[in-house]
């Protein structure tokens, strides 16, 4: 008969008790190898694998409960199925040998059928405990190959993002500075504006991706001015009526160009609304209070400010103290009270200074 159904180990001091178990083993089809004692045994063990052990209890040297122990205290033996198979039947004996984790307890002399019946279904056990173990290592290799192609994902996402990242900024930039190749004698305005913006929006608290919208609305919010002629940009005299009228076209204009770019905050209808004011009399559309964003209404506020501190082409620089009362006096009317003062506390608490 062909010897496949596995490797048993038969430990007995009695060489009768040894060769009966082992022939009936063997005729059956398993591969049978004997041990003597008990240290014979554990060395048996260490040097090749074997699927059951069936252990006696008395023995000389190391009997059949100091083998138990020592087979399921080692991390590379816990696991072969041990089976008592001895003449002694006392309950408290076969309760000790299943609590030290023996599979099963089988009197002395031995029922064949019994045996193998005990015998299989301990290698069943076994081999679906090794089974969960290749399952086990297979979900280890499989989650650790995933966590790599997760790391390796989101490092390219992250490249992705930030260079996606510089190329918004870039463009950016360059729609911002047509605006200073138009009207040069307010060059830098956006970016100071942009500046004083996330400066006040810091101090009042907003999370910073509200802070980084108002950040390139600033720079955006007179790109509409692109289409306003240089000659009324450029004017030294007093601005007509007329005049006037063109040069509020560029919130239109600046919405009108912007309101298709998918940038991640509304920076269109911030620019659109940068020259609203709280009771109305704002333009192009004339809201009141909660209809205009709130960071179009920083954006307000840090614009006046600058375009009162700095030279204009029809009159001097004011400074920085006129402008902020200016803002004062029409905080609540015209400008976004909350804004107005965390503006003045940038000034005056922390020392602002534009770049």
């Amino acid at each position: 008969m062909t010897n496949d159904k596995g490797t048993i180990l038969v430990v007995d001091d009695d060489m009768l008790n040894r060769v009966l178990l082992s022939t009936n083993l063997q005729e059956a089809g398993y591969t049978v190898e004997m041990a003597e004692d008990g240290m014979q045994a554990l060395a048996m063990l260490h040097a090749q694998p074997f699927d059951v052990v069936l252990l006696d209890l008395e023995m000389p040297g190391l009997d059949g409960y100091q083998v138990l122990e020592r087979i399921k205290g080692d991390q590379d033996l816990r696991h072969i199925p041990v089976i008592i198979v001895s003449s002694v039947e006392e309950m408290a004996s076969v309760v000790r040998c299943i609590e030290m984790g023996a599979t099963d307890h089988l009197p002395k002399p031995f029922d064949p059928v019994l045996l193998h019946a005990r015998i299989n279904a301990s290698l069943a056990t076994k081999r679906l405990h090794e089974q969960e173990e290749i399952s086990h290592r297979q979900m280890e290799d499989y989650s650790r190959q995933l966590e790599s192609r997760v790391l390796e994902q989101t490092q390219q996402l992250r490249e992705s993002y930030e260079s996606l990242r510089k190329v918004q900024e870039g463009t950016v930039f360059a729609l911002s500075s047509l605006v200073e190749m138009r009207d040069p004698y307010t060059a830098g305005h956006q970016r100071h504006v942009s500046q004083l913006a996330c400066a006040v929006a810091s101090e009042m608290g907003l999370p910073e991706s509200q802070i980084e919208g108002i950040r390139v609305a600033g720079l955006l919010h007179d790109i509409g001015k692109v289409c306003v002629p240089a000659e009324i940009l450029s004017k030294p005299g007093r601005i007509s009526e007329i005049e006037f009228a063109v040069i509020a076209t560029h919130s239109q204009v600046g919405y009108d160009i912007l309101k298709t770019v998918d940038f991640p905050w509304p920076i269109a209808q911030i620019v659109y609304q940068h020259h609203e004011k709280l009771d109305g009399t704002g333009y192009p559309c004339h809201l009141v209070a909660d209809d205009i964003l709130l960071e179009a209404k920083v954006l307000s506020v840090a614009d006046v400010v600058e375009a009162i501190a700095y030279h204009r082409p029809y009159r001097p620089a004011l400074g920085s103290g006129t402008a902020i009362e200016e803002i004062s006096k029409k905080s609540g009317a015209h400008f976004e009270p909350d804004a107005v003062a965390a503006c003045m506390s940038v000034f005056r608490e922390k020392d602002f200074v534009f770049e």
